[in-house]
């Protein structure tokens, strides 16, 4: 999935400390954001396959915006 970093990285600056992250999925994000490592680069490093990276990372994203949806859409 093709995420536009400076946005993600803009949302999680203004919930990092309220959102529900597992501390996987943290250290996988954060490194992803701030780090500039690949999927493929965190997999090795964190001896999982991409796609395991790309769920965890696909997920917090999803939790992150989360809290920038209205709770209820007219």
């Amino acid at each position: 999935m093709n995420y536009d970093k400076a946005h993600i990285r803009s949302e999680y600056e203004a919930v990092k400390c309220t959102v529900d992250l597992t501390i996987r999925q943290r250290e996988l994000l954060e490194a992803w954001l701030y780090a500039g490592q690949t999927m493929g680069q965190l997999a090795l490093r964190y001896g999982i396959t991409r796609s395991t990276v790309s769920r965890a990372i696909n997920r917090a994203v999803e939790k992150i915006e989360q809290f920038f949806k209205p709770e209820f859409s007219l």
